[in-house]
């Protein structure tokens, strides 16, 4: 589903002049999931989603970066 929006965001080619990356909108995901556990906390699973999308954007932006635990 993630990856039909990136695909229909890149088509609208929307323009981003102000942008140093791309000329166009663009759209970074970080995803993860996991089945909770007693311990697992809110904060946990927000920081490691976090980290997967400064790794999209890290390696060229524009994509999904994903996660699955357990």
């Amino acid at each position: 589903m993630i990856e039909k929006f990136l695909t229909k965001i890149r088509t609208l080619a929307m323009p981003n002049p102000h942008s140093p990356v791309m000329p166009i909108i663009t759209l970074s995901v970080g995803l993860v999931t996991l089945y909770p556990q007693p311990k697992t906390s809110e904060k946990e699973l927000i920081q490691k989603a976090d980290e997967l999308l400064y790794k999209a954007k890290n390696s060229g932006r524009n994509q999904l970066v994903y996660h699955q635990e357990g």
